[in-house]
């Protein structure tokens, strides 16, 4: 596994492909997709977590869905947790949408991310 930062251009889309390991921070302007495994902090417009997909760490994105597994923090205006995820977080959010079969544990605190 590489120690990395790994950013994109404006807009950008990134893409984490399953069997990728990935230590350090990642930032975004636009998209990210994670079907592989991150251990770090992402920042991103939008966070895709697909049902491959390993996080550890805090993650901060406009929107945020999750469909494989996230451990640590979100904060987002929008949260969707998909019926096959497995959550571990403090979530913040604007709104979220659980799906039945989704698997949660954590605090879950609502708050007012504004327009910008």
């Amino acid at each position: 596994m590489a120690n990395s930062s790994a950013s994109a251009g404006q807009n950008g889309r990134s893409y984490i492909h399953a069997g990728l390991d990935v230590r350090g921070d990642l930032s975004c302007a636009g998209v990210v997709e994670i079907d592989g495994n991150v251990q770090g902090d992402i920042a991103a417009e939008t966070l895709v977590i697909g049902p491959t997909g390993t996080v550890a760490g805090q993650v901060r994105a406009r929107t945020v869905t999750v469909s494989g597994r996230l451990d640590g923090a979100i904060a987002g205006q929008t949260i969707t947790l998909l019926a096959e995820s497995v959550v571990r977080a403090d979530v913040t959010y604007e709104t979220v949408t659980i799906q039945s079969g989704a698997d949660v544990e954590g605090t879950y605190r609502q708050a007012s991310f504004g327009n910008g």
